[in-house]
């Protein structure tokens, strides 16, 4: 009996807290700042091409400058290739400067950060790329509110506003977890109330939980659902094997490829669309779905996308990699930042409409990683393990069997400090003390390819 009034109080404690950082977030993110840039930005989406083209430029024009005075990485590229801010003008000419990736940021991290800023008011902003290796690419309050009105520009398109409740499949929120791993006896789930959300732990769906969390939602009635593709998928396998619907305005999906016959099966299930979003924790660049168009239409006042073969132009409906210039974080900005994603890209001109179009989008590609006690994890749902360690440069994970996983690292260098004990600790507070974990350190992981690699394997049926 004490052990439940116990986890009571701490299901309302953890309710409570993350309702109150809610509030406290969004006193940054839904300020007078938000609801101008929101109305903006929807003037801005009935732009012609011409005139977003204009407006995208313009933008650059100032970062480049702010980027030559007080960020030091690049007054010194621009230094050293004898450049002023007066030769970047336009799109074609970011080609005058070197592409840029993780490692270069790794590398010359401190000197990334603006020094006109102040750092105690800058944001973490971790990154999940799949080759492992992550880094905290800082991010200032102007890019955090205008990402935030981007994204309900987004979603009031389709239908879905501010006021409406949302289930988010998610593992963590602001880096807390959203339910304690550890944690064995339901609820597993939480609520913040600020932003009318039921929080639902990935790390805890499993065929005994998920008449737990369907009969939840039903209570809370939300009106449209967030999350990895995967993670929602589970719940719409559910609801079909039971032969139910569940209709809502919306889902949205994003971090993971979106499959068609997944997208058709979510939709079947949830009697509604499918809105996927690309984007990078780097914040470079963005493109959203909207409902004129099954294709993702860039976001050209968020970020410049560039597609590059062999480090020129790559020409259109080929392949190449995604590079993007993020427009609106002044703490870090990134110019020509290699994001290792693969797209085959539509230009303006080409489709009608007035932007870019990602026609395709290759990479991003994960396993889930399954558990003894039933659970179903993404596989981008464990990067945070990583966050922090030093000396990584590369990771991948294998899953042979239920009971085991191989960790293989690539070492920045041979110096010590790469913690084995502390990676195997983080990965066990996500899936069980029970799973063994056997640390391989490599010298060569996925060769001289720069794209994106399955980062999570699994070898289980």
């Amino acid at each position: 009996m004490l052990d439940r009034v116990s986890s009571y109080v701490s299901f309302l404690a953890q309710n409570s807290y993350l309702s109150l950082k809610g509030a406290a977030v969004n006193s940054i993110k839904y300020c007078k700042k938000f609801y101008n840039l929101l109305n903006e930005l929807e003037k801005t989406d009935k732009y012609s091409f011409a005139e977003l083209q204009n407006l995208q430029n313009e933008k650059l024009r100032r970062l480049v400058t702010h980027c030559y005075e007080f960020v030091p990485y690049y007054r010194r590229v621009f230094q050293e290739l004898k450049l002023t801010p007066s030769d970047i003008k336009t799109k074609e000419d970011l080609l005058k400067l070197p592409l840029m990736d993780k490692n270069v940021l790794r590398q010359n991290y401190q000197d990334f950060i603006a020094t006109n800023v102040n750092r105690r008011h800058l944001r973490d902003g971790w990154t999940t790329g799949t080759t492992g290796n992550p880094i905290n690419a800082l991010r200032d309050n102007h890019s955090i509110i205008f990402e935030n009105a981007m994204k309900w520009r987004h979603r009031r398109k389709v239908g879905v506003d501010i006021t409406d409740r949302c289930i988010a499949v998610w593992g963590t929120i602001w880096d807390d977890q959203i339910v304690p791993t550890n944690l064995k006896r339901p609820p597993f789930w939480r609520y913040n109330l600020a932003d009318r959300q039921l929080l639902i732990s990935y790390y805890h769906m499993s065929v005994l939980t998920l008449p737990l969390f369907m009969k939840e939602i039903e209570r809370f009635k939300p009106q449209y659902i967030e999350g990895f593709p995967s993670s929602i998928l589970i719940l719409a396998k559910f609801l079909k094997a039971r032969n139910q619907t569940y209709p809502l305005k919306a889902v949205f999906t994003s971090s993971e490829n979106l499959y068609e016959i997944h997208r058709k099966e979510i939709e079947e299930t949830f009697a509604t669309k499918v809105y996927d979003l690309y984007g990078q924790s780097e914040r470079v660049c963005v493109a959203t779905e909207t409902p004129q168009n099954r294709n993702l239409e860039v976001n050209m006042e968020y970020g410049v996308l560039e597609l590059i073969h062999q480090n020129k132009p790559q020409i259109e409906g080929a392949s190449g990699s995604i590079v993007g210039t993020g427009l609106n974080n002044y703490a870090m900005p990134l110019l020509r930042y290699e994001t290792n994603d693969l797209a085959v890209v539509q230009e303006a001109a080409s489709t009608g409409f007035n932007t870019p179009i990602i026609e395709r989008l290759m990479g991003r590609e994960s396993d889930s990683i399954k558990t003894s006690d039933g659970r179903i994890i993404p596989g981008n749902g464990i990067m945070s393990a990583f966050h922090g360690l030093k000396n990584v440069q590369e990771s991948q994970i294998i899953q042979e069997d239920l009971e085991h996983l191989i960790i293989k690292v690539k070492l920045v260098n041979d110096e010590e400090g790469f913690n084995s004990a502390e990676l195997i600790k983080n990965l066990k507070t996500y899936v069980g003390s029970a799973m063994n974990i056997e640390i391989k350190i490599q010298k060569d992981i996925f060769g001289s390819s720069q794209r994106k690699h399955r980062w999570v394997v699994s070898e289980i049926e």
